[in-house]
């Protein structure tokens, strides 16, 4: 009677798990999400399973965990970690298991980025009193290597953007004062000041073909979105004349994310009262002028304050904080399902590649 009970259990929690599965998850194929919840000294990284909803701590030391990184193939992790008043650069693999890590002299500025190919790391970190990019072999870290990271540039970097081909990097600089754009040529090790206006230029999206960039901008009476054809890196100090403008309502309208097949650009905005996410078609970005703005839909018209969205990788889902909660919906806008809560809103959610 006793294997009976416990087998009827394990047959009813195999039906529940399968049925949750397809509730959840016939579609998504991209299914975990990573992001930072607060913990007792610091920072922990958990990852969410959206299909089941199974919620997975990755971390758990006494410290503090922020800024991860995935690998193009989802199989290994990056972050900058603060232990016993250290900090490091440390990797995991997807399961969450440590394996090697880089001393740091300074915390790490911003956000590493792994290269497109998988085989280095990017970051920035100030050394003596100087700030600059560096770049990592990932063997250094996910075996332990004696390695020394190669100096990129002499830029405090507050966020770091790899060219879809890994040939170049757009980052934020010069945020004490403002925040401008920078181009970084990685095979002449060249830099070109994409925008120089006194005001906040941040958070810049690669298009997936690598030729133009799209970023949040203060240079009006509120934050819009703006484009660059990067061609104008060729000629220094002609970009500022290049920009299109792509949004124009007096309210704001910032975090732009091109989506995977390029057909259009997820931002939020709060010009609605409330912050919704909302999308434009990239088609407008051929006319000629820019009529960008009568393309807008809104996504999201809830009362909470929908941001920070991130992309599966896929392009067919959106994970998003709604004030406190991470939420999934389809990309096309659609039924919300809501997951976790806990959530900090001002935090970039990272969906995990998919694994080989």
């Amino acid at each position: 009677m006793t294997i009976f009970r416990l087998s009827s259990f394990f047959v009813a929690f195999w039906m529940v798990s399968v049925m949750s599965a397809r509730w959840l998850g016939t579609t998504i194929t991209s299914h975990s999400i990573l992001y930072q919840s607060p913990a007792a000294f610091g920072h922990d990284l958990k990852l969410l399973d959206t299909r089941l909803s199974v919620l997975a701590n990755l971390t758990r030391e006494v410290g503090d965990e922020s800024f991860p990184a995935w690998s193009p193939d989802g199989s290994h992790l990056v972050y900058f970690s603060l232990q016993d008043n250290q900090y490091r650069l440390q990797a995991r693999d997807a399961a969450g298991n440590p394996l090697g890590s880089l001393l740091l002299v300074r915390g790490g500025l911003g956000y590493p980025a792994w290269s497109p190919d998988g085989r280095s790391i990017a970051y920035s970190e100030e050394r003596d009193g100087q700030a600059a990019i560096y770049r990592v072999d990932v063997t250094c870290l996910t075996h332990q290597a004696d390695c020394i990271p190669e100096k990129l540039t002499d830029y405090r970097a507050e966020l770091l953007q790899w060219s879809p081909d890994g040939s170049q990097m757009v980052f934020m600089s010069n945020c004490e004062n403002n925040c401008d754009l920078y181009l970084l040529d990685l095979s002449s090790r060249s830099v070109v000041q994409l925008t120089n206006n006194g005001l906040y230029d941040a958070f810049p999206s690669w298009s997936p073909d690598g030729k133009r960039i799209v970023f949040m901008s203060s240079r009006r009476t509120s934050f819009e979105l703006y484009l660059l054809d990067l061609t104008c890196a060729s000629s220094p100090g002609t970009c500022e004349d290049n920009l299109q403008r792509l949004t124009d309502n007096r309210d704001f309208d910032g975090f732009p994310l091109w989506s995977p097949d390029g057909r259009r650009i997820l931002y939020s905005s709060q010009r609605d009262g409330d912050f919704n996410l909302y999308e434009l078609d990239t088609a407008c970005l051929n006319e000629q002028p820019t009529s960008c703005e009568q393309t807008v839909r809104a996504l999201t018209s809830s009362p909470a304050s929908d941001i920070s969205p991130a992309w599966s990788p896929d392009g067919r889902w959106i994970a998003f904080v709604s004030d406190n909660r991470l939420a999934v919906m389809p990309a096309g806008g659609g039924p919300i399902r809501y997951l976790v809560d806990g959530v900090q809103p001002n935090q970039a959610l990272l969906w995990q590649p998919t694994m080989p």
